[in-house]
């Protein structure tokens, strides 16, 4: 009841921002993109993506006629996306195995999305070797104008 009242006062400041209240629903309340899951034998919920009933799994095509580096970073781009959601491993894995349906449903090949899940794992758990160098000094050559030739020279 109070919740109903506060949603009136606040739809009612201003008519072109109205605003909408989720009630949880089986331990269950979405929020954008995400389920939040409450579970009673833990103090945090599980949170993890969501998939919508309108999504019909279509992203690029393998073959279609974009540039490879494009389809590349689509998978990286919704694999960072998919760890950074997920509130465990197993949430995460589920996740990303639903991820790799949906690529391999759109003729991505196998060993490309699983490369670069690969490459995305090691770069969040490998960490770079330390890169040592001494400081790079400037230095400046004056060269004397030369006419034509000095164009081509730089």
């Amino acid at each position: 009841d109070q919740v109903q009242q506060f949603l009136d006062f606040i739809n009612s400041i201003d008519n072109s921002i109205q605003f909408d209240v989720e009630f949880e629903n089986s331990d269950c309340l979405s929020f954008l993109d995400t389920v939040i899951s409450r579970r009673t034998n833990n103090l945090y919920p599980d949170v993890s993506t969501k998939t919508k009933s309108t999504d019909k799994g279509l992203l690029y095509n393998f073959i279609s006629f974009i540039p490879d580096a494009y389809k590349r970073n689509l998978v990286s781009c919704l694999i960072y996306r998919v760890y950074n959601i997920a509130s465990s491993y197993k949430l995460f894995h589920a996740d990303l195995q639903t991820l790799r349906h949906k690529f391999l449903s759109n003729g991505f090949p196998a060993w490309l999305f699983d490369s670069i899940v690969s490459n995305f794992l090691n770069k969040i758990y490998e960490p770079a070797p330390a890169n040592y160098t001494v400081p790079k000094r400037k230095v400046i050559v004056a060269i004397p104008y030369l006419g034509f030739i000095s164009i081509y020279v730089k």
